[in-house]
């Protein structure tokens, strides 16, 4: 079964007008949260070994990392309708409120991180064929609001605590704020070109 390539998905996605989000039009989502609840080590093992250990500790030294405390919660989730054809648009209003540990290097490290903001999800393109979803696709609406609690050495440089700060928004903004975003392809075919 031949796909559209990433690259083709890609500029599709890029010509979809991202709507502004209303707040008041979210439905609530606490069977989700529950969902997450139950399924929150799991998912904390994911974001520890598939996304930090992969994406962030090939260019800091970190020696610890520990998300298994308090999950993410979702305050509300809006189906955009009008979506392009073979693709699914949905928004998630999310928080994140938990104790972490994050040493690196042993000078410096993250004991908490607050994060709230609205997270865009594309499921698309979609194809006949199992998983029916050819890629996931999500990045922040807009720059969502973002407090880390500093430990060790860079709670008593305060200066590096305010660059520490910009460096990890300015990290956020670059991979994950509209127009910049992450695909994540469920089919094995998804990259092939549709001319292969």
């Amino acid at each position: 079964m031949r796909v559209k390539s990433q690259a083709m998905v890609k500029s599709e996605w890029l010509k979809t007008v991202i709507p502004k989000v209303n707040l008041q039009d979210m439905e609530k989502a606490e069977w989700l949260n529950e969902a997450i609840q139950q399924a929150w080590p799991t998912i904390s093992q994911y974001v520890k070994k598939q996304l930090l250990n992969k994406t962030i500790a090939p260019y800091i030294n970190i020696t610890k990392i520990n998300f298994d405390g308090q999950p993410v919660k979702l305050h509300g989730v809006k189906t955009h309708k009008g979506n392009e054809k073979g693709q699914i648009l949905f928004y998630v209003d999310i928080s994140y409120d938990g104790d972490v540990e994050i040493n690196v290097a042993y000078l410096f490290g993250v004991k908490r991180i607050q994060l709230r903001g609205i997270i865009g999800v594309i499921l698309g393109p979609l194809i006949d064929d199992v998983p029916i979803v050819g890629a996931v696709t999500m990045f922040f609406v807009e720059r969502p609001k973002l407090t880390i609690t500093w430990i060790r050495l860079a709670r008593v440089l305060n200066m590096g605590i305010r660059y520490l700060d910009t460096e990890a928004m300015n990290n956020i903004e670059s991979y994950l704020v509209w127009p910049k975003y992450q695909t994540f392809p469920q089919a094995a075919d998804l990259l092939r070109s549709p001319t292969d």
